[in-house]
């Protein structure tokens, strides 16, 4: 299969089509009229998953050369399954044949298949993501469950920088099983030069502080230490989260922004991209289309500088190179994914 071979918007398509429009150019107007009901959390994770999937395929068509390295990987993970699955009841032979996959074939473009969604899905960049039943979606997981974090364990260091910029050890603590220092987390994510890695920095949770607790004290005569000098700590604290953000560290949002209210402007950010640069229309077509009344009622762009400075807007603009908006403004490739994920 070629990159052409896709079902996905190119010249030959018709624009006037309608499941066109509503499964590639305008995903996010189906979403909206799907009957979830007050099913809310399962409209916007499937509003996710349609910005994932449809972001990699248009990624992975602007650079088809990963789209080949990914359809050789799929193949791999395919035979790889298949000689397990004929190994059934056979344990020995599995678990040498897992080894050596593991160990000695396995690339990383293998690992992101058999690990990473979309990319693990068998219709995956081939279809639509709307193309597929809902049913058949609601099933898909995008991201695994969060780690639990009670905070209650104040021998932990969970700041997720390399040692050389924490800075500071509980020297003097006796009990060295507890976690002092972790790494950030190895992920990998479509960039604008295909397949790369760490977009995620795990979230840290905590600063390192010094207290001086008395030898005679009990449980009461520390909480009421605490109580006693809580504005002194909230401002030490709040001098150390600025200090290990300078250093890279990435902390929880007290505000969590609303997913869909992100996605939504992205998918017809994602539909007017493929719409000028892909179907190879122009901005005249789209007032067309609007006059027609085949654009959704919200449709937010009358102009093609209202579309620019949404995407500007949002921090999107590196999900779209051939807008070229490589040197405008300070723009995180990454942050519309990391909000999916901490959402």
């Amino acid at each position: 299969m070629n990159v052409q071979d896709m079902n996905y918007p190119n010249q030959a398509w018709n624009p006037e089509d309608k499941e066109l429009l509503g499964q590639h150019i305008l995903m996010h107007e189906t979403i909206k009229n799907l009957k979830w009901g007050k099913n809310t959390k399962n409209k916007i994770e499937d509003l996710t998953k349609c910005w994932m999937w449809e972001i990699a395929r248009t990624q992975l068509y602007d650079f088809p050369e990963d789209f080949y390295a990914i359809l050789k990987s799929k193949e791999n993970v395919k035979n790889y399954k298949n000689q397990i699955k004929k190994l059934q009841g056979q344990q020995e032979k599995i678990d040498s044949i897992n080894r050596l996959w593991i160990t000695q074939q396995r690339t990383h473009y293998d690992w992101i298949v058999e690990s990473i969604f979309p990319f693990c899905i068998d219709t995956f960049p081939k279809d639509a993501y709307l193309s597929h039943a809902k049913s058949t979606r609601l099933k898909w997981v995008y991201k695994d469950e969060p780690i639990t974090e009670s905070h209650g364990d104040l021998f932990c260091n969970n700041l997720f920088l390399p040692e050389e910029k924490q800075g500071w050890m509980h020297f003097l603590q006796t009990n060295f099983r507890k976690t002092v220092f972790s790494a950030n987390a190895d992920n990998v994510y479509v960039g604008k030069k295909g397949l790369t890695h760490s977009p995620y920095k795990q979230q840290s949770s905590s600063v390192p502080m010094i207290f001086s607790v008395g030898v005679n004290w009990d449980k009461t005569r520390l909480k009421k230490a605490i109580d006693g000098q809580w504005k002194d700590i909230q401002k030490e604290r709040d001098k150390l989260i600025e200090n290990y953000e300078n250093l890279g560290a990435n902390f929880e949002q007290i505000t969590k922004v609303r997913i869909d209210e992100k996605l939504k402007p992205a998918l017809i950010q994602l539909g007017a991209y493929r719409w000028l640069h892909h179907s190879k229309l122009s901005w005249e077509h789209i007032d067309k289309f609007r006059k027609k009344k085949f654009l959704p009622g919200d449709f937010p762009y009358s102009t093609q500088a209202k579309l620019r400075e949404s995407v500007l807007e949002q921090k999107n603009s590196s999900y779209f190179p051939r807008f070229n908006f490589e040197k405008e403004g300070n723009n995180s490739f990454n942050y519309l994914l990391r909000t999916i994920y901490d959402s």
